[in-house]
């Protein structure tokens, strides 16, 4: 009876600690909340092409926001999907890639090149990752709908068809 009682305590201990290394490493953002919608930061980037963004003047549009690195593998198996998913719903919707690489445009704009990017790149600062709350971990990607408000962030690696679900549910015609 009294290793049960042991096996129960370490058992309850170990799933404590998971849970709060999960949550921690910002894992527990990744479900699909049911916390209601927060505005998003009133940020305005420069993007490698000169352009100035700001998501305010976004609003109308489904925009992900997503941080990334060219050092990053998840992040670079993430990238066809958000180029896929630009080639289909642009104009409706709008993908701003943060890179948050170091070394900046230097080794960014050549792999924005290389693997031919369509969507506006813009190089990350820690005041920027700041307005987002934070950034935990690449990649982070912050779902914005045509009202300005995060409805959902995920941290690392999703599927193409996690993001199309989120794009189909705010788009009024799909």
């Amino acid at each position: 009876m009294r290793r049960r009682v042991i096996g129960w305590g370490v058992g309850i201990v170990a799933i404590c600690v998971l849970a709060a290394s999960l949550e921690a490493a910002g894992v527990a953002d990744t479900p699909r909340s049911s916390a209601a919608p927060k505005p998003a930061p009133a940020i305005e980037v420069t993007t490698l092409d000169g352009r100035t963004i700001s998501l305010e003047a976004l609003k109308g549009k489904v925009v992900l926001v997503d941080f990334w690195a060219t050092w990053c593998p998840p992040c670079r198996e993430e990238i066809p999907h958000f180029i896929q998913l630009y080639n289909t719903y642009a104009p409706k919707i709008e993908i701003l890639g943060v890179a948050m690489d170091e070394e900046g445009e230097e080794v960014v704009a050549p792999f924005v090149k290389e693997h031919q990017i369509p969507y506006p790149i813009a190089i990350g600062t820690e005041a920027l990752m700041d307005a987002f709350g934070g950034v935990r971990g690449l990649p982070t990607t912050f779902v914005v709908d045509p009202k300005g408000r995060i409805i959902r962030k995920y941290l690392g690696y999703q599927e193409l068809e996690v993001f199309e679900q989120d794009i189909r549910a705010l788009l009024p015609d799909s």
